[in-house]
């Protein structure tokens, strides 16, 4: 798990930090799961940088987002999640629970 940006210190990783984790982890066959969740709160002036943009070539970056936090819609309880790889896709669709509802589709 990456936090990016960090959640709690709101710390935005620079292009050369995020290029230095993902080369240690990805050349050690480790799959990063990005909680890029908080992306949509920075500061006036800061820009944010999806960590799989800088490894388009990866399918060992799974990258998870929400309108919840930015928006403070927790209650809505849905997320994206985007697995490039087909087959973790589809393990993490056997064991998932849909709780799904219109509310969810349209807030997100």
């Amino acid at each position: 798990m990456f936090c990016n940006p960090h959640n709690p210190i709101g710390k935005i990783w620079s292009d050369k930090e995020l290029l230095r984790t993902g080369k240690i982890l990805l050349d050690n066959g480790v799959t990063i799961i990005s909680d890029e969740v908080h992306c949509d709160l920075l500061r006036n002036g800061k820009s944010f940088t999806p960590m799989s943009k800088l490894f388009p070539n990866s399918n060992r970056i799974i990258i998870c987002m929400a309108a919840s936090k930015t928006f403070n819609l927790a209650g809505f309880m849905l997320a994206n999640i985007i697995i490039p790889d087909e087959k973790l896709r589809q393990k993490w669709g056997e064991g998932r629970i849909s709780l799904d509802n219109p509310f969810s589709i349209v807030a997100t």
